[in-house]
């Protein structure tokens, strides 16, 4: 981007009159207006460029989901129901496009590298560095959207709280109140990640300044074509956005048929139970509805972890065990895996003289141990940089701190 717009738009930010996100939107959704576009790249790049590398960590990755998350932008400006709610929707739609790009990489790599041997993960890229900022914004992802924005304009970014209740048009005080809730619930979940709030601080700090070249990349997206790998991500972010939209508005066509009770029931926790023919109207309406995108949607959500022998968590776990084993929701591709000992919270996990296999359905992976008496093991399944527990698809599946201790010898 010449220095001269680079220029025009910082002292635009900083203008008493600077004009807010709902006029630039309206402005570029009616007129494709590229100086309302810029600022608004300008505006909100630190906030995406964050969560971007927070989830994928390397800096080229980033710089494209970043790129594809603006081009989201400029394919869906006319879509943002609320334009001065332009902040949380360009977060929810950053951190899509990072996941995307995540999943577009994991396949890349299972195409084009070996994965037949049990990688290590270095000393030096130890969890803590590598794979605490994916596990904070993973975990902030989960959290009601009015709370994860209040937290990750004040903790992630940096923002004072003034700043953050302009740019999400809320008083002062309902920030705070928001802030206080959202940091307890992301502290719980952090735990379960066996990490605590202090993580946020950790991987946040102070909104940095989006490189000019970069600001340039994702300004030219409103006009000129982009490389394959931006495209593909944002692609597969608006595929999934529109699967969403059909499958709220079958659940709307048959809150309708239902009637206002069955509405309660569903939207207020009520016990009230709807009429009996609702689900049937429905099913009818997916039926007419039903492509690809929703026939596939279970079947296209990466895999997770839903059994480890020993269970997560165990205590006096029999140091004669020969053998642990991780169980995942859908067939895996045999012969690539991922068990990264997490030396910040326990031993090297040990193994035996073969290398971890696959049972029969592809589901459940083992390995052989040679465990020691009275002691705390941890392994990533999936974690930092090694992400090769990958479906058919190569899909990764979601990481997964298996930890557990064993008994004293008997």
């Amino acid at each position: 981007m010449p220095n001269t717009l680079l220029t025009r738009i910082a002292a635009r930010l900083s203008a008493p009159d600077d004009p807010p996100d709902s006029a630039l939107l309206g402005r570029f959704a009616a007129d494709r207006d590229a100086d309302a576009f810029a600022l608004l790249v300008a505006r909100h790049g630190p906030m995406v460029l964050g969560v971007c590398r927070r989830v994928l960590g390397n800096a080229p990755d980033a710089d494209d989901a970043f790129q594809a998350a603006f081009l989201v932008l400029v394919r869906r400006a006319g879509d943002v129901q609320r334009q001065d709610r332009l902040t949380g929707w360009l977060y929810g739609v950053a951190y899509r496009t990072a996941v995307e790009a995540r999943r577009l990489r994991a396949r890349r790599v299972s195409r084009e590298t070996p994965t037949g041997e049990v990688p290590e993960m270095p000393v030096e890229a130890a969890a803590q560095d590598v794979e605490l900022p994916a596990v904070v914004e993973r975990e902030l992802a989960a959290l009601p959207a009015h709370y994860r924005l209040a937290v990750a304009l004040c903790d992630l970014h940096g923002h004072p709280r003034a700043d953050a209740a302009v740019a999400l048009g809320i008083p002062e005080g309902t920030l705070s109140s928001r802030l206080n809730a959202g940091r307890k619930l992301l502290a719980a979940r952090l735990a379960r990640c066996g990490y605590g709030l202090a993580a946020v601080g950790a991987v946040g700090g102070s909104a940095s300044a989006v490189p000019g070249p970069l600001v340039d990349a994702a300004v030219r997206t409103a006009t000129e074509p982009v490389s394959t790998t931006i495209a593909s991500i944002t692609e597969g972010v608006l595929h999934t956005m529109s699967a969403k939209r059909k499958l709220l508005g079958w659940a709307v066509a048959g809150l309708i048929a239902a009637g206002a009770v069955g509405a309660t029931a569903v939207f207020a926790g009520g016990t009230t139970a709807p009429r009996p023919d609702s689900g049937k109207l429905i099913a009818k309406k997916a039926n007419e509805n039903k492509d690809d995108a929703g026939a596939k949607k279970v079947a296209d959500a990466p895999p997770v972890v839903v059994k480890t022998v020993p269970a997560a968590g165990s205590e006096n776990v029999d140091p004669g065990l020969k053998e642990v084993s991780v169980t995942f929701s859908k067939a895996m591709t045999d012969g690539s895996w991922t068990w990264a000992t997490d030396t910040g919270r326990g031993a090297a996990l040990p193994s035996g003289d073969n290398k971890p296999a696959f049972d029969k359905d592809k589901k459940t992976c083992a390995l052989a141990v040679n465990l020691e008496p009275d002691t705390t093991y941890a392994v990533w399944l999936n974690g930092g940089k090694f992400m090769s527990f990958v479906d058919a698809d190569g899909t990764p599946s979601l990481p997964y701190l298996l930890v557990f201790r064993t008994g004293k010898a008997k």
